[in-house]
């Protein structure tokens, strides 16, 4: 039996190493903006784009739509300066805004990459709804990983979506990015983007763990077998 212990122990040590090296990931820091600051965060705008006269701001809202307010970043995003006159009849409507990025040191492997995100628009709004409530864009170095476009969005509603993305990341330093852009100009007194509960997790590999989990139940059954016949 000493034989049989000392391989649940060996067992035990195993399922604690794989655990520890599956979930060693790097965390986004200051993701839920509970802070109350901008913290560990750098904000961004595009070419033309801008925040929004006041925005950045971080206030209490429900981005997720789970009935509980928590602490989140609200920008009120747009061109900057009209290319013409009237930008959709005279010229093309610019694609404008700004957003927010970090830099993450990762460990290495499938990782899950997460934000909730949501468009307030005011109660009361001449015509009765904005034309574009925005476009939310993931990156990582650069490279697009997920997208949410709202559009049209009616005067005095929430629109709510998820920014999501699985990829394998090497390990080392990596630039995460949150990009908003509209195609109008910042509606500061009615539109407001909203950002909260960004975070990076590791995934599991399917089949190493499948692999690992096989492989254990071989081990336990090859000790009880032995372990039965010095019992004999």
């Amino acid at each position: 039996m000493k034989q049989s212990r000392s391989a649940i122990k060996n067992i035990s040590f195993g399922l604690l190493l794989i655990s520890a090296i599956s979930n060693a990931q790097a965390s986004i820091n200051n993701g839920d903006f509970e802070t109350g600051t901008l913290s560990n965060w750098n904000t961004l705008t595009t070419a033309n784009g801008t925040l929004g006269v006041g925005f950045p701001s971080i206030s209490s809202f429900d981005v997720a739509g789970s009935g509980a307010s928590s602490s989140a970043l609200g920008l009120s995003v747009g061109y900057l300066t009209a290319p013409c006159n009237y930008p959709g009849y005279d010229c093309p409507r610019p694609t404008e805004g700004g957003g927010i990025e970090q830099t993450i040191t990762f460990s290495g492997g499938l990782t899950l990459l997460h934000a909730n995100i949501a468009v307030a628009n005011a109660p009361s709004l001449y015509g009765g709804y904005n034309g574009d409530g925005g476009t939310f864009s993931l990156f990582l170095d650069d490279v697009l990983l997920d997208s949410f476009t709202v559009g049209k969005i009616n005067a005095g509603t929430v629109s709510r979506g998820l920014l999501e993305s699985i990829s394998y990341v090497a390990p080392g330093a990596h630039t995460f990015k949150i990009l908003v852009t509209r195609q109008y100009a910042s509606a500061t007194s009615s539109l407001t983007q909203y950002i909260d509960n960004v975070s990076a997790s590791a995934v599991p590999e399917p089949n190493a763990t499948a692999l690992f989990g096989f492989g254990m139940i071989a081990l336990v059954a090859f000790y009880k077998k032995r372990a039965g016949n010095f019992n004999d």
